[in-house]
């Protein structure tokens, strides 16, 4: 796809993806309607479901022949073929629940299982970070890069998880790092790294929907993403996934190659 017509579909979604946030903060004061999906602790709320149509059906409007993957309501299991938008409406539902301000809108464009844009946007602190294949990463129309911090001990790290894997992966890393923080949004801490806000995010397990648009966003911006081996990998190589700058990864993999993803996570 050539610029052009990349560039239209990227500002489409940087308005889609903003317009979308900045309906969840004016109804913010609204009453969460809770419910859950595969265990008690994955929660969706009347939100979720309508951004995510919201989403839908605006991208619809200028491109009715793309195809979808989202998070809500039975969208998850889509093969990524042709031109496909990839959403999760609210990356950070349990933080929204408990109103707490860390979530996020992310969003996705990749033709052919190539990512092309990713758009991730803060709505509380209207903070929009994305990206386009092979033309930079940025924050508010600034462009970023990931931090140029080469040592771990001065380096802040994010973790993806909040149980049992966590435990172990503070314990092989707290005396190596400055800090370690867990902000409970897949989507931001990574699109943290591409924005050098933290030198590394390590995820567990993640949806296709949780690092989409993320994924895209680091690598423009200069980061690499590898498996906890070490090993660059893809965006559909979801289990074991460390986001970072070019010069902490090696010794973060090192670290944490060998612990193992207790159930659940």
């Amino acid at each position: 796809m050539d610029y052009s017509h990349l560039k239209e579909r990227l500002e489409i979604a940087k308005k889609v993806a903003t317009k979308a946030g900045d309906s969840i903060i004016r109804n913010n004061d609204k009453k969460r309607i809770v419910d859950t999906k595969s265990n008690e602790s994955d929660f969706v709320t009347q939100f979720d479901v309508n951004v995510q149509r919201a989403i839908i059906e605006n991208i619809k409007r200028s491109f009715p022949g793309d195809h979808f993957i989202a998070e809500e309501e039975g969208m998850d299991s889509k093969t990524v073929k042709g031109n496909v938008w990839i959403i999760d409406p609210i990356d950070g539902t349990l933080n929204f629940v408990h109103r707490l301000p860390l979530f996020c809108v992310s969003l996705a464009f990749f033709e052919d299982k190539e990512p092309l844009i990713g758009v991730v946007y803060w709505p509380s602190a209207q903070l929009l970070i994305y990206a386009a294949k092979n033309n930079g990463a940025f924050l508010n129309d600034n462009k970023i890069t990931v931090s140029s911090k080469k040592n771990l001990s001065d380096s802040l790290v994010t973790l993806g998880t909040s149980n049992r894997t966590a435990m172990d992966l503070m314990s092989v890393l707290h005396d190596k790092v400055q800090r370690i923080r867990m902000l409970g949004t897949a989507a931001l801490q990574a699109a943290f790294v591409g924005a050098g806000f933290s030198e590394a995010y390590i995820s567990v397990e993640m949806k296709i929907w949780d690092i989409a648009a993320s994924y895209l966003i680091v690598k423009e911006a200069g980061g690499i993403i590898t498996n906890w081996n070490g090993k660059e990998i893809d965006v559909f190589d979801t289990k074991k996934m460390i986001f970072s700058n070019s010069f902490i990864y090696h010794e973060v993999s090192k670290l944490i190659k060998d612990v193992d993803i207790k159930p659940g996570y």
